[in-house]
């Protein structure tokens, strides 16, 4: 059986004294070096095997189309998510006591100064430069002492002062 094969490119080979599919195939990768397993032939827009080779008659033209990995979509990069550590609650037994100092018998300082805003009980966070309350977010700035320690201006406020106002100046 003489059979010509085709490619797109336009090159033609003929093939004389094929009698299967698998014949077919090794006389292409022979003269043209392309692999069986690269091979797709046509014949009349059926993709030929070895089941219907019979359907190609003499003097036939055969299309090669060369299988070529590509032309798919690309894949998505599947996304990690980073699972967050939720937050645990620490439970401080007796945490009250940060906030008091007992001094003598019946004797009680505030180690924390209140927020003059909120009700009583609410104290302010001490931060490296301000006091900060988290109920109303007011923030005041500290008073930087003098070495010397506390004034009489101080009446029991803490170590690191109060609420710094404009337009008053505190008496040392």
């Amino acid at each position: 059986m003489y059979i010509l094969v085709k490619t797109i490119t336009g090159v033609s080979n003929a093939f004389e004294n094929v009698e299967s599919f698998s014949q077919l195939q090794n006389n292409i990768s022979e003269k043209m070096g392309i692999s069986v397993d690269e091979q797709t032939l046509l014949f009349q827009n059926q993709i030929l095997n070895n089941s219907n080779f019979g359907i190609v008659n003499d003097n036939a033209e055969v299309y090669l189309k060369i299988s070529l990995e590509g032309g798919a979509k690309k894949k998505k990069k599947k996304e990690v998510k980073k699972t967050k550590k939720k937050h645990v609650h620490k439970k401080i037994n007796l945490a009250v006591f940060k906030h008091y100092k007992i001094e003598n018998e019946n004797k009680v300082i505030r180690l924390r100064q209140m927020c003059k805003v909120c009700p009583p009980g609410t104290f302010l966070a001490e931060h490296e430069n301000r006091l900060y309350c988290g109920r109303c977010r007011t923030a005041y700035a500290k008073i930087v002492e003098a070495k010397g320690g506390k004034g009489k201006g101080d009446k029991g406020k803490g170590e690191k002062g109060g609420k710094k106002e404009k337009g008053k100046k505190e008496k040392k």
